[in-house]
């Protein structure tokens, strides 16, 4: 997730992973990683998906009263 984020988070959304994996993996595939459609087909190799959803959380947002 690191470096998908690394490339494709332009800030207006967080990435979260659901995978429930809790070890360390490898995977190598070959793509344009500023285009998530690429990136998303890399990853289905390994039957991995990026999907954009909603998730209610919890958050404090603070900003400049000016």
């Amino acid at each position: 997730m690191d470096r998908v984020m690394l490339y494709t988070n332009d800030g207006t959304m967080p990435f979260f992973d659901e995978t429930g994996i809790t070890y360390n993996i490898d995977i190598k595939f070959d793509a344009l990683m500023t285009d998530i459609e690429d990136i998303r087909k890399g990853l289905k190799k390994y039957n991995l998906d990026l999907i954009k959803s909603t998730k209610i959380m919890k958050v404090m947002v603070i900003k400049d009263l000016r």
